[in-house]
């Protein structure tokens, strides 16, 4: 699962926008949420405020299994992601891509 897509598409859904007009990046460590979704290029497209549309947007996504937690933050949207279901996820990464894996530990440790 590439969490990135999903979010994306999740944002284009619940607001019929194009998943273009989405970005997701990694936000500054003193926030501690995993993704942010600036709102600055949507705030051209619909004519209002950046930090209104990170509310607005942060109000209406409820209900994905693999993000905890969405806040609006200024005129970013923060995602945080269900520690549980990535820690499952990323096992289950390793567990079936086990020798590809063994090797990419193998070069950083080299």
């Amino acid at each position: 699962m590439n969490f990135k897509l999903e979010l994306i598409k999740i944002l284009s859904d619940k607001t019929g926008l194009d998943p273009e007009n989405f970005t997701l990046e990694i936000p500054p460590e003193n926030l501690n949420a995993d993704f942010a979704c600036p709102c600055f290029k949507l705030a051209k497209l619909l004519r209002k405020s950046p930090n209104l549309i990170a509310t607005e947007i942060s109000q209406k996504i409820s209900d994905i299994d693999f993000i905890s937690e969405v806040k609006a933050v200024g005129a970013y949207i923060n995602f945080y992601l269900n520690r549980e279901i990535f820690a499952c996820f990323v096992i289950s990464e390793v567990i079936n891509k086990k020798s590809d894996f063994i090797k990419s530990l193998f070069l950083l440790i080299t």
